[in-house]
């Protein structure tokens, strides 16, 4: 049996002993729930305990290991009513903010909503929302393997794939998705049962954050403080006056003054040349000021560069690194890439940006809204 952990562990390998003596106990065991994070096979470690049973994806042990939305909601409602009063709002605002930062866990395709329950009970104790689960840090073997399998960071918001992808012993990765998955940093989003592909996503705003803060050391050579402490403040608060000249001068300023990172192999080795640097850098600090933020959004049209929701607009961003901003934004225009908000209640800003090889910063923008 294999369960998704809530404390992130970089163990990878079981010592058979461990398995020798409940198969000599066999006689006098009922039952047995062994859980971890990741998958082995049967056949390589099991061999001598080998008639367990895979419930990880099976939908009636799916809320087994943590905490449900009605468990929340009627067994701990004192608790949300006297943390609502350390945040002076509503209980009911208190419950939607719990919920955004550490519910979201899905561990099969009927699973109720499940809530990371260590962080969930130190939130109550502390009375803060606070990255319990990422007090240590993002484990550097996680990212190692990103690194060795080229992992797309900006493909994790929404990957539609079969069980087989995800629900795989670890000696048998081809990719990182398997751990990612086992180790809790995606969970099942949606199901389509004709197709049986299972919509994989981040689970919530403290994974989000938690995870992003560890991988731009690695992605872009900074560490999450530095951006949230000094540029994501100047920049949160000028898209928020949907002043995009003076957010854009100060994206200029900060892509200037970030150092190339030699480790990250063949994607920033091209960095100069590549659009994809750029995705990444915008994707990272998009996340870290919690801001909604997909890149490569597929329409009618094509593939949208990136796309940053906020509460009152929507920004469109095409990106050019062999090309200028005009092309940029002509190319938002006539591929219709804003078309699929154009019944949305906010408005929409389209943004062109080319970018400078030397500098490797933003070169020259147009706005158009």
């Amino acid at each position: 049996m294999t369960r998704r952990c809530w404390r992130c562990c970089t163990r990878r390998r079981f010592s058979p002993e461990l398995y020798s003596p409940l198969k000599a106990s066999e006689p006098m065991i009922r039952f047995c729930f062994i859980t971890g994070i990741t998958k082995f096979s049967q056949l390589s470690i099991f061999s001598t305990i080998n008639n367990l049973k895979n419930v990880t994806l099976l939908p009636q042990f799916s809320a087994i290991c943590g905490i449900t939305e009605e468990e929340l909601v009627t067994d701990m409602a004192e608790d949300i009513r006297r943390m609502s009063e350390k945040f002076e709002c509503t209980p009911e605002v208190m419950h939607a903010m719990l919920k955004a930062k550490y519910d979201g866990y899905h561990f099969s395709e009927d699973s109720p909503e499940v809530y990371n329950p260590f962080s969930l009970m130190n939130a109550f104790g502390d009375k803060k929302l606070s990255n319990y689960w990422f007090s240590s840090g993002t484990p550097s073997f996680l990212i190692r393997q990103m690194q060795h399998f080229r992992t797309d960071i900006t493909t994790l918001e929404k990957m539609e794939v079969p069980s087989t992808a995800f629900d795989k012993p670890t000696e048998a990765m081809t990719n990182a998705l398997p751990l990612l998955y086992q180790s809790g940093y995606l969970t099942i989003k949606d199901y389509d049962r004709p197709s049986q592909l299972y919509t994989l996503s981040i689970p919530n705003q403290e994974v989000r954050i938690g995870f992003v803060d560890g991988l731009m050391p690695t992605y872009i050579g900074l560490e999450g403080f530095d951006v949230q402490a000094g540029f994501a403040v100047r920049f949160w608060r000028a898209l928020c006056k949907r002043d995009i000249d003076q957010a854009m001068q100060e994206m200029k300023a900060y892509l200037a003054g970030i150092p190339y990172v030699e480790g990250f192999q063949k994607k920033l080795a091209e960095a100069k040349n590549y659009e994809g640097f750029y995705e990444y850098t915008f994707y990272l600090i998009f996340t870290m000021l919690n801001v909604y933020a997909r890149t490569q959004v597929k329409c009618a049209g094509g593939r949208i560069d990136f796309v940053v929701q906020m509460p009152d607009t929507v920004y469109v961003f095409e990106l050019k690194v062999s090309g200028t901003a005009r092309e940029a934004l002509d190319q938002i225009n006539s591929k219709g890439y804003a078309l699929p908000y154009g019944t949305d209640s906010r408005a929409v800003v389209k943004v062109g940006v080319q970018f400078d090889r030397d500098t490797m910063t933003v070169g020259e923008y147009i706005v158009e809204r």
